[in-house]
């Protein structure tokens, strides 16, 4: 089997292009409400023994959903209000559970990651463990993926961070099998809002995200920890504010030729009473060099929070 993380990956590079191929096939949004899980506070187990008791801190983050049939996240919280089990379904179809581990001091150590069992309704299996790093200054220096399969590496990405804990680059090893090399992404900021992504395979670009323009309203990011748990843009989790217009450039070489996928998203937000967005409607259009005619695309995020 292999580790769910090992897709997060790309992420890094095509997210964008991501989240426009699940809405042509998803269509209109809705939002997905469904109960929220919480384990024990110490649980470091099978996450289908945690009880549904549905905890979560008022103002926190609970899910995030992606088209009617398409990627949904669900967030419960421990009794430090640390998240504690992030729950992954597309659709209705549970695909896999984060377990995440704590130590003493309520310092994050680890994720474990559970798949079902699908010969045994209600079991789940571990397949794979995150576990992190901190430095000095208690920032997260490190993010290593391992799959439960072999014990191989996925990813091991390491943070870099200014004075002021603003994040300046992240380098980013995976399993040579999967994509050889390292990728280095360097963001540039206009005040705490991530403005410019540029990563490098060490001799070449190979992407670029440019942000025109932000809100002046907070993200859907409640908790410090959130960035380095769920699936997402980077300049969504670690910026401040969100972004109203983004053009992303992902290059590639086709037969021996440099080509480029160009993205153009422009968003739409809504807010609820402490100017939280509750829903992104986005609309993009791809073009590149090969392909004459660009694509055009739309669809709806949508965020919930504890009440």
């Amino acid at each position: 089997m292999t580790h769910r993380k090992t897709e997060r990956m790309f992420k890094h590079i095509k997210l964008n292009a991501t989240l426009l191929a699940a809405a042509l096939l998803v269509g209109t949004a809705c939002n997905k409400s469904q109960q929220v899980v919480e384990g024990d506070p110490g649980f470091i187990g099978n996450p289908a023994a945690a009880a549904p008791v549905g905890y979560a801190p008022a103002g926190q983050l609970t899910s995030t959903s992606l088209g009617t049939n398409g990627i949904i996240q669900k967030i419960s919280y421990n009794s430090r209000q640390q998240p504690l089990v992030i729950t992954h379904y597309a659709g209705n179809f549970l695909t896999d559970k984060d377990s995440v581990v704590y130590d003493a001091s309520g310092k994050l150590l680890k994720v474990l990651n559970y798949t079902p069992d699908f010969l045994v309704n209600g079991k789940f299996e571990l397949s794979g463990t995150t576990t992190f790093e901190w430095d000095s200054k208690g920032y997260i220096s490190r993010k290593k993926v391992v799959s439960q399969e072999g014990g191989t590496l996925e990813t091991d990405d390491r943070y870099t961070y200014d004075a002021t804990g603003r994040l300046l680059y992240v380098t980013t090893k995976t399993d040579p099998r999967v994509t050889p090399g390292t990728i280095v992404t360097t963001y540039s900021y206009e005040n705490k809002n991530i403005k410019k992504v540029t990563r490098t395979n060490g001799t070449e670009v190979i992407a670029r995200l440019l942000v025109t323009g932000f809100d002046n309203r907070p993200t859907f990011i409640t908790h410090p920890l959130l960035p380095y748990l769920l699936d997402g843009a980077d300049n969504d989790v670690f910026s401040e504010h969100n972004a109203v217009e983004t053009k992303n450039i992902v290059y590639i070489k086709i037969n021996g030729k440099l080509d480029s996928t160009v993205t153009v998203t422009k968003n739409t937000f809504q807010y609820n009473a402490v100017n939280r967005p509750v829903k992104v409607s986005f609309k993009s259009t791809i073009s590149s060099g090969g392909n004459p005619k660009p694509i055009t695309s739309s669809g709806d995020l949508n965020y919930t929070y504890a009440k």
